[in-house]
């Protein structure tokens, strides 16, 4: 600097190496190096000055970067408030993100560079599943994330797999326009509130599961089904997709996925094995949790009895006691999954999210009470028909509190009140627990657990799945 120069230079070191955004997992999202590569584009936080960067690798979560030291400007900590990726000129994605490390290295030819891993923030629904897509397919491109499906195949594989059976079939008949229809609108127009994943070589489907977010922040799986001829690890691949998908998106805000849930019965026995394991090898219901419903349709409506009942709108005092009565019931997640909480039965914003893209979602609570005693919570919860295929959308949800009080006489005269919601469809019901209706020698059809998994156990749910199938090769190993 010359004598009286009033021009100075300021130069910054970063006082840490990185730091911790989120807590350490053991099960981290999985990084390639795509060809094309990418390229990253942002404008700098502090100086203002565009960059440019090449991506050395990439994964749903975030991407590393490379600089020479010397030019280095990146900053363990530091908010890019609107960064970009390209491949092959093309847009890919923009969203918020954040430096977590700064190491410096040396290359091959000896020079000083600055490796920089950058973590995304959030994603948009859009971006998550363009970001998978890529990714997941330069793993396996047999792999596909919301592509876009040859129907006439998808019917085929769902008959062929034996996941649409003569009963399931017989059920649908009446409405198989409207299912097709819905379906349609699923698979070919990647709205925000579903997702599918496939396993497709050469135009076939060999596995498919699919997602809902069917409440404010838990999605559904469901619709697992794998060819019996092909691929013989099919469904599993497509477990193990969706598993990754998950891994790397539910900590967004937008991705509102604090639960994953999933209806089973215990005869089917993959998902039994897979979900049913899981709670137990977790051990800790506000992690994992099992809650049984017994399933049936309305009875025939007949003479009500004497002792008059009320059905109101639940209020939060209604589902304060509810959550009391069920976690000395069960203690599970159920009530978290469901919108079930005091302060979270407020879900206008998802059914609005659903009538923008040509979907049904209504959901109401009600109370029953008798002379001012909460017997019951019943949820209503209406969509269109094959949203889901066993009608789980479009149903009943009983959660009987007072089950020596509460006849089923009584039970079945108030959801008769209710069922003009429904128009004409017949809508299942789902009753918990499930030995309320035992207690009254009250026939059937069939029994459904409900799986809720908190998403912050990821790690314990990747553990219970490679032991659910480290345990069955073991004991083909025993045959």
């Amino acid at each position: 600097m010359d004598k009286g120069s009033t021009k100075r230079q300021l130069v910054l070191a970063p006082g840490l190496a990185g730091i911790r955004r989120y807590k350490s997992r053991e099960y981290r999202s999985k990084r390639q190096i795509l060809s094309p590569g990418a390229m990253v584009r942002f404008r700098h936080p502090f100086t203002g000055k565009q960059a440019y960067l090449e991506v050395e690798d990439i994964s749903g979560a975030g991407i590393s970067v490379e600089e020479f030291f010397e030019r280095s400007f990146l900053l363990p900590g530091m908010v890019i408030p609107d960064i970009s990726i390209e491949i092959a000129n093309s847009f890919i994605l923009n969203c918020r993100a954040q430096v977590l490390y700064r190491n410096v290295v040396h290359n091959e030819d000896g020079r000083c560079i600055v490796r920089c891993g950058i973590v995304f923030l959030d994603l948009q629904a859009k971006d998550q599943v363009q970001l998978s897509a890529i990714i997941h397919q330069s793993v396996d491109d047999k792999l596909r994330i919301c592509s876009s499906v040859d129907m006439d195949e998808l019917w085929r594989f769902f008959f062929e797999s034996g996941f649409i059976y003569p009963s399931k079939y017989l059920s649908i008949q009446a409405h198989k326009d409207e299912f097709k229809r819905t379906y349609k609108k699923l698979y070919l127009e990647s709205p925000s509130i579903a997702r599918h994943f496939l396993f497709q070589d050469k135009g076939q489907i060999f596995g498919h599961i699919s997602m809902l977010r069917y409440y404010s922040n838990s999605w559904i799986i469901h619709h697992h089904a794998a060819s019996r001829s092909g691929y013989g690890l099919a469904g599993v691949s497509m477990l193990d997709e969706m598993g990754r998908f998950t891994n790397d998106v539910h900590m967004h805000p937008s991705a509102h996925m604090d639960y994953l849930m999933c209806y089973f019965r215990r005869e089917n026995r993959f998902p039994n094995r897979v979900f049913g394991n899981t709670a137990r090898d977790i051990a800790n219901r506000k992690g994992s949790s099992l809650d049984a419903f017994a399933y049936l349709w309305l009875p025939a409506e007949t003479e009500a009895e004497t002792q008059a009942f009320q059905l109101f709108p639940a209020r939060d005092e209604d589902l304060a006691e509810l959550a009391r009565r069920y976690e000395s019931m069960s203690g599970g997640l159920m009530l978290d999954a469901l919108d079930l909480g005091a302060a979270s039965q407020e879900d206008t914003g998802l059914s609005a999210e659903y009538a923008s893209q040509g979907f049904k979602r209504e959901r109401q609570v009600f109370c029953l009470k008798m002379d001012g005693r909460l017997l019951a919570v019943i949820v209503l919860t209406i969509s269109d028909l094959g949203l889901n295929l066993s009608n789980l959308t479009n149903c009943f949800h009983v959660l009987v509190m007072e089950p020596e009080l509460l006849s089923p006489g009584k039970l079945f005269s108030a959801l008769h009140a209710l069922r003009a919601h429904y128009g004409a469809d017949e809508p299942p019901i789902l009753v918990f627990p499930e030995d309320y209706l035992d207690r009254y020698s009250v026939p059937y059809e069939k029994k459904y657990f409900l799986w809720v998994l908190d998403t912050g156990y990821s790690d314990a749910y990747f553990d219970s799945i490679r032991n659910t199938f480290k345990r069955s090769c073991d004991d083909q190993n025993d045959e």
